[in-house]
Parts: C-alpha cells; structure tokens; sequence
C-alpha cells in the first residue's frame, strides 16, 4: 500500500515537469516594450477609406521582422490578428503589419469609442520573444 501512494505523486510531479517544459518557451519568453506607431493618427468610423489598418514596430537590433509568427492589435480588449507583416524596404529593423480596418472599426463602434483610444500591438518571434507596444490614435465619428 506504501507504495502506491508514493507513487501516485512521483507521476504527478514529473508530468508537471513535462507539462512546463513543452510550455517553457511561451513562459519564459522574454517580452520586450519596442516603439509602435499606428497609422492612420485618426480614425473615421464611418468612412471606408482604405483596406488596412497599419502598425510600424521598431525592433532591437539582433532581430529580423522576417521572423515573426504572430501578430496582433487589441482594441478595447478584443483582438485582431495581422493580415501580413512585412520588412520596411527603407529601414530593416522595422516590421510592418497590416490589420483589417473593418474589423478595428468595428470593434472601436460597438464599443462606442471616440476621441483617444490607445492600441496594443504584440509579436511574437520564432524564437518565442513577445515584443510589444502601444500608440494612441483619435477616432472619430
């Protein structure tokens, strides 16, 4: 009987330690504040005038915008996922991701946003770092 209950936490415990190696890498990432701006500065909701929604990052040097694998805009705590990301042509270390401007307008209208709203932009890296950073932009009816 000793033995089964002994047992019983030693698997408990070392199915834990699978559990937070597989996890280790999102965990213990490290999450850097980089410099964000969203463009356009201000945002009509009711007018359609381009597709995308754009978010610059500047990253450190040492990291490649080519490397992201998410990307991300939270808009009064909901989220919309980048429809690209791309490299800037004129300057390597910033990254340039293209969000779906419906769907931010959406969200700011239901939420009955106007005036200064600020937006979170986070990417994560293939090597698991999580860079992130915000900017504030006026909306308008």
């Amino acid at each position: 009987m000793k033995n089964k209950t002994f047992i019983r936490p030693v698997l408990i415990v070392a199915l834990a330690a699978v559990v937070c190696l597989y996890c280790a890498p999102w965990v213990f990432a490290d999450v850097v504040g980089v410099e964000v701006d969203i463009r356009p500065n201000h945002l009509s909701l009711s007018t359609d005038a381009k597709p995308y929604i754009n978010g610059h990052a500047w990253l450190p040097e040492g990291y490649d915008p080519a490397d992201i694998t998410e990307c991300s805009l939270e808009v009064d705590d909901e989220t919309v996922d980048a429809k690209k990301v791309k490299v800037c042509l004129n300057d390597p270390q910033q990254a340039v991701a293209l969000f779906d401007r419906a769907a931010v307008c959406a969200i700011l209208s239901n939420a009955g946003a106007k005036g200064n709203v600020e937006l979170t932009m986070t990417m994560v890296m293939a090597d698991g770092t999580i860079f992130y950073g915000s900017d504030t932009i006026k909306v308008g009816r």
